[in-house]
């Protein structure tokens, strides 16, 4: 996979954004589950 993202030009900037932006979209839906959970619970406690 290294050797790949290397022989593509450009391919190291490519890789890296697409890594970040999943990582992005990752951490926001966490969140949002996190989000969720706690709004149920509160829900359940009161």
């Amino acid at each position: 996979l290294i050797y790949k993202v290397h022989a593509v030009p450009g391919g190291e900037i490519y890789f890296t954004t697409k890594f970040l932006l999943c990582q992005h979209i990752f951490s926001s839906f966490f969140l949002k589950l996190c989000v969720l959970v706690f709004h149920s619970h509160a829900r359940q406690l009161s």
